[in-house]
């Protein structure tokens, strides 16, 4: 069954593609039946450039344990950058995600 969770959100960025650098201009992200990764439903990531066509797209796949891993490893990566920058916040970014990062209660596999 299809979860249809999903969202777009506006991203300014750069991403390689199979013909070199593009521009990126949002993410699509949803969790559901994954093209690749042989799980029943995945986090899916997919930063794109609509004006540039099918090919300035950078997909990933992603089990719900994984995703979480990375959202902390990122917000791990900006507090140290922002140390280095000088640059100090009151709520450290990671301490403040991984509690609302729970994991999910496993509720088993459905069918398509």
């Amino acid at each position: 069954m299809c979860t249809m969770i999903s969202s777009r959100h506006p991203l300014n960025g750069q991403a390689e593609g199979t013909a070199g650098w593009f521009p990126i201009g949002q993410v699509y992200l949803a969790y559901d039946h994954p093209e690749r990764v042989q799980l029943e439903h995945a986090l899916l990531l997919d930063f794109a450039n609509e004006d540039h066509g099918p090919g300035a797209r950078v997909a990933v796949e992603r089990s719900r344990d994984a995703a979480r891993d990375l959202a902390r490893q990122i917000l791990e990566t900006v507090e140290e950058a922002d140390r280095y920058e000088g640059r100090s916040s009151t709520v450290s970014y990671g301490r403040r995600l991984s509690r609302r990062l729970r994991p999910l209660p496993h509720r088993g596999t459905r069918s398509a």
